[in-house]
């Protein structure tokens, strides 16, 4: 049995964020590998979002091209709705003996009644979700408040152990999630930080209407988001096919 997180989202563009959060999953939950899922570019926001192309070419310049990662084109179709319980459930097919993770932020969890069944994506995954700056586990409405008394696990001190937590703060013997076919919310309690695509996107059409390009590296001064949150070689990609210039 493999253990495989399951990472989706836009990354328009990636940036090493990103990969440190996959690097940590990796050994936190001593996972085999960790499937990249790029959302598709609806037609409607084509100006906004950068091609499935541009975005998995990045991915793969950022460092996911190693044996432990690989880049899923399941939801590369702009044309249909993509949902991220019809994701798990297409996974679980492909992987019917394995042990799946699907990885979400903190600032995601607390949203997960607005899901469509999100409450049932423990149905075939485990969740795991990571801290994110600015947001706690008192953000949750009830719904997710509720699912939680029932299916989250909390990080212990032990590795690889994890411990119940009910309204009354009584911890049982604690779970090992490698022995269990039940499926839980993993609440690991590393957070990441919350710098945004958004602010690299403002940051790269910035760079482009002063010609920063021109003179690399990045002024020192300016392009905190570019210097330190991109890698170099996915931002040579940027000005190279010149995306983001608006």
């Amino acid at each position: 049995m493999q253990n495989i997180g399951i990472f989706g989202g836009s990354f328009n563009p990636v940036h090493n964020e990103h990969f440190a959060l996959c690097e940590y999953l990796l050994k936190k939950l001593e996972l085999n590998k960790i499937i990249l899922v790029p959302n598709a570019a609806p037609p409607h926001k084509s100006p906004l979002v950068t091609s499935f192309e541009h975005r998995c070419n990045m991915l793969k310049l950022q460092g996911f091209t190693a044996p432990n990662y690989e880049i899923s084109d399941l939801e590369d179709d702009p044309l249909k709705p993509h949902y991220s319980i019809v994701m798990v459930q297409n996974f679980k097919k492909c992987y019917p003996k394995d042990r799946l993770f699907f990885i979400i932020g903190l600032d995601s969890l607390v949203t997960l009644d607005e899901w469509k069944n999100g409450f049932s994506l423990t149905d075939f995954t485990h969740l795991a979700v990571v801290g994110r700056e600015g947001y706690s586990l008192d953000m949750a409405r009830p719904p997710v408040q509720n699912f939680l008394m029932t299916h989250a696990l909390y990080e212990s001190d032990r590795d690889h152990i994890y411990y119940r937590n009910s309204k009354s703060s009584v911890q049982d013997e604690g779970c090992d999630i490698r022995t269990t076919q039940e499926h839980y919310c993993l609440i690991l309690r590393k957070s990441f930080s919350l710098i945004s695509a958004t602010l690299i996107r403002e940051e790269l059409k910035a760079m482009w209407q002063k010609k920063a390009y021109l003179h690399l590296p990045l002024p020192k001064d300016e392009f905190k988001g570019l210097r330190h949150h991109v890698h170099p070689m996915v931002l040579q990609y940027i000005i190279e096919n010149h995306l983001y210039t608006e």
